[in-house]
């Protein structure tokens, strides 16, 4: 989490793990959310969101976002017991959003993930 012992000054990874506010350090340390209505970048926007902090929280927020857009519906006319359907497994919005984050390259871009 840093440089070495006699040299305490953060790495990269410390700062995005460790660190309150990492984009003062690092620009492009946050996540954009973005919910299109449609399927064109043209089309209008639902919601938006920029994401920073600590890398653990900005995935929690992240979740929160993705599982308050995912939409479900109730099955309750094929059997005893209701089903619920997600337009997308949230399991694979997790994995895409959190390999996204972790193999990004964070030195020398201000570009979010």
């Amino acid at each position: 989490m840093v440089a070495a012992a006699e040299d305490p000054v953060p790495t990269v990874l410390g700062l995005l793990v460790l660190g309150h506010r990492p984009t003062d350090f690092i620009p492009g340390a946050s996540i954009l959310f973005l919910r299109i209505d449609g399927e064109e970048l043209s089309d209008a926007i639902i919601d938006a969101a920029e994401i920073d902090g600590a890398v653990g929280r900005m995935v929690r927020v992240l979740d929160d976002k993705m599982n308050s857009h995912n939409r479900v519906r109730v099955d309750i006319t094929s059997g005893r017991i209701e089903k619920r359907i997600y337009d997308y497994p949230l399991i694979a919005l997790q994995q895409l959003t959190r390999t996204a984050v972790m193999h990004r390259t964070y030195e020398g871009t201000n570009a979010p993930p």
